[in-house]
Protein backbone atom coordinates (compact mmCIF):
# COMPACT_ATOMS: atom_id res chain seq x y z
CA UNK A 1 0.00 0.00 0.00
CA UNK A 2 1.20 3.55 -1.43
CA UNK A 3 1.85 5.43 2.51
CA UNK A 4 1.11 8.57 0.28
CA UNK A 5 -2.38 6.98 0.06
CA UNK A 6 -3.19 6.57 3.74
CA UNK A 7 -4.57 8.96 6.14
CA UNK A 8 -4.85 8.31 9.97
CA UNK A 9 -5.93 9.96 12.49
CA UNK A 10 -3.55 12.79 13.73
CA UNK A 11 -4.16 12.18 17.44
CA UNK A 12 -2.71 9.23 17.44
CA UNK A 13 1.15 9.60 18.31
CA UNK A 14 1.91 5.87 20.46
CA UNK A 15 0.28 3.38 18.65
CA UNK A 16 -2.39 2.70 15.80
CA UNK A 17 -4.82 1.77 18.48
CA UNK A 18 -4.81 5.68 19.76
CA UNK A 19 -6.73 6.47 16.27
CA UNK A 20 -10.25 6.57 15.97
CA UNK A 21 -10.34 6.99 12.23
CA UNK A 22 -8.40 6.45 8.76
CA UNK A 23 -8.55 6.93 5.32
CA UNK A 24 -6.95 4.94 2.60
CA UNK A 25 -7.65 6.27 -1.13
CA UNK A 26 -7.40 4.06 -4.35
CA UNK A 27 -8.12 4.51 -7.90
CA UNK A 28 -9.20 1.87 -9.85
CA UNK A 29 -10.50 1.92 -13.93
CA UNK A 30 -13.81 2.89 -14.54
CA UNK A 31 -14.80 -0.10 -16.28
CA UNK A 32 -13.24 -2.51 -13.50
CA UNK A 33 -14.97 -0.19 -11.20
CA UNK A 34 -18.70 -0.79 -13.15
CA UNK A 35 -18.10 -5.26 -12.44
CA UNK A 36 -19.59 -3.91 -8.72
CA UNK A 37 -22.82 -3.06 -9.73
CA UNK A 38 -23.81 -6.79 -9.44
CA UNK A 39 -22.72 -6.78 -5.99
CA UNK A 40 -25.91 -6.13 -3.66
CA UNK A 41 -23.40 -4.52 -1.21
CA UNK A 42 -22.98 -1.38 -3.37
CA UNK A 43 -25.62 1.27 -4.18
CA UNK A 44 -25.94 4.34 -6.19
CA UNK A 45 -23.55 3.21 -8.70
CA UNK A 46 -25.61 5.06 -11.53
CA UNK A 47 -24.53 8.29 -10.04
CA UNK A 48 -20.56 7.54 -10.38
CA UNK A 49 -19.17 9.91 -13.17
CA UNK A 50 -15.39 8.88 -14.20
CA UNK A 51 -12.47 11.45 -13.81
CA UNK A 52 -9.64 11.39 -16.60
CA UNK A 53 -6.23 11.02 -15.59
CA UNK A 54 -4.39 14.26 -15.03
CA UNK A 55 -0.53 14.71 -14.33
CA UNK A 56 -0.62 18.69 -15.07
CA UNK A 57 -0.95 20.06 -11.46
CA UNK A 58 1.16 17.23 -9.26
CA UNK A 59 4.35 17.44 -8.04
CA UNK A 60 5.20 14.30 -7.99
CA UNK A 61 4.89 11.46 -10.21
CA UNK A 62 6.16 7.90 -10.57
CA UNK A 63 6.95 6.40 -14.40
CA UNK A 64 3.39 4.24 -13.82
CA UNK A 65 1.68 7.43 -13.01
CA UNK A 66 2.78 9.10 -16.08
CA UNK A 67 1.50 6.26 -18.47
CA UNK A 68 -1.99 6.17 -17.50
CA UNK A 69 -4.79 6.48 -20.43
CA UNK A 70 -8.40 6.21 -20.02
CA UNK A 71 -11.03 6.99 -17.16
CA UNK A 72 -10.63 6.25 -13.50
CA UNK A 73 -12.80 6.35 -10.23
CA UNK A 74 -11.24 7.26 -7.11
CA UNK A 75 -12.70 5.74 -4.35
CA UNK A 76 -12.10 7.19 -0.66
CA UNK A 77 -12.22 3.66 2.24
CA UNK A 78 -13.34 5.38 5.25
CA UNK A 79 -13.44 3.70 8.85
CA UNK A 80 -14.39 4.83 12.44
CA UNK A 81 -14.74 3.10 15.58
CA UNK A 82 -16.17 5.80 17.40
CA UNK A 83 -19.46 5.69 15.19
CA UNK A 84 -18.85 2.10 14.11
CA UNK A 85 -19.31 3.14 10.42
CA UNK A 86 -17.21 1.63 7.23
CA UNK A 87 -18.11 3.70 3.94
CA UNK A 88 -16.96 3.94 0.30
CA UNK A 89 -17.02 6.71 -1.59
CA UNK A 90 -16.55 6.63 -4.98
CA UNK A 91 -15.75 10.09 -7.01
CA UNK A 92 -18.08 11.49 -4.24
CA UNK A 93 -20.40 9.56 -4.36
CA UNK A 94 -21.44 7.60 -1.39
CA UNK A 95 -21.69 3.60 -2.65
CA UNK A 96 -21.29 1.35 0.08
CA UNK A 97 -22.33 2.17 3.83
CA UNK A 98 -22.55 -0.48 6.72
CA UNK A 99 -21.32 -1.02 10.61
CA UNK A 100 -17.38 -1.87 11.24
CA UNK A 101 -16.74 -5.71 11.12
CA UNK A 102 -15.56 -7.08 14.68
CA UNK A 103 -12.29 -8.73 15.39
CA UNK A 104 -12.51 -12.25 16.77
CA UNK A 105 -12.84 -10.85 20.68
CA UNK A 106 -15.94 -9.02 19.55
CA UNK A 107 -13.96 -5.46 19.73
CA UNK A 108 -14.18 -2.63 16.64
CA UNK A 109 -10.19 -2.17 15.42
CA UNK A 110 -8.92 -0.33 12.16
CA UNK A 111 -7.86 -2.78 10.15
CA UNK A 112 -4.21 -2.03 9.22
CA UNK A 113 -1.17 -2.12 11.59
CA UNK A 114 1.93 -0.04 11.69
CA UNK A 115 5.52 -1.89 11.80
CA UNK A 116 8.25 0.66 12.13
CA UNK A 117 11.96 0.30 11.87
CA UNK A 118 12.65 2.05 15.09
CA UNK A 119 10.59 4.54 17.33
CA UNK A 120 10.36 8.50 17.01
CA UNK A 121 8.70 10.59 19.96
CA UNK A 122 5.07 12.00 18.68
CA UNK A 123 5.04 10.36 15.53
CA UNK A 124 3.47 7.46 14.57
CA UNK A 125 5.40 6.12 11.54
CA UNK A 126 8.48 6.14 13.49
CA UNK A 127 12.01 5.71 11.80
CA UNK A 128 11.58 4.15 7.84
CA UNK A 129 14.33 2.32 5.88
CA UNK A 130 15.74 5.23 4.62
CA UNK A 131 16.22 6.73 7.95
CA UNK A 132 17.62 3.74 8.97
CA UNK A 133 19.84 3.93 5.98
CA UNK A 134 21.18 7.07 6.16
CA UNK A 135 24.35 6.48 8.80
CA UNK A 136 25.48 3.51 6.39
CA UNK A 137 24.93 5.87 3.50
CA UNK A 138 27.71 7.90 4.70
CA UNK A 139 29.70 5.06 5.20
CA UNK A 140 29.40 4.41 1.82
CA UNK A 141 30.00 7.71 0.60
CA UNK A 142 33.24 7.66 3.32
CA UNK A 143 34.92 5.02 1.60
CA UNK A 144 33.68 6.05 -1.93
CA UNK A 145 35.96 9.20 -1.62
CA UNK A 146 38.62 7.32 0.06
CA UNK A 147 38.77 5.55 -3.32
CA UNK A 148 39.01 8.42 -5.02
CA UNK A 149 41.41 9.90 -3.50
Amino acid sequence: MDIRSFYIDNRATRSIDEASDCIYKRQMSYEKFRLYESNPLYSNMKYVAPKSYNNEYDTFTVQEEDTKQGDFVEIIYYWNIDTDVYMEIANGVLVREHPMISTINGTKALPFFVRPLGKKNYSIYGRGLCEGLLMFNSEVNNLRELLMD
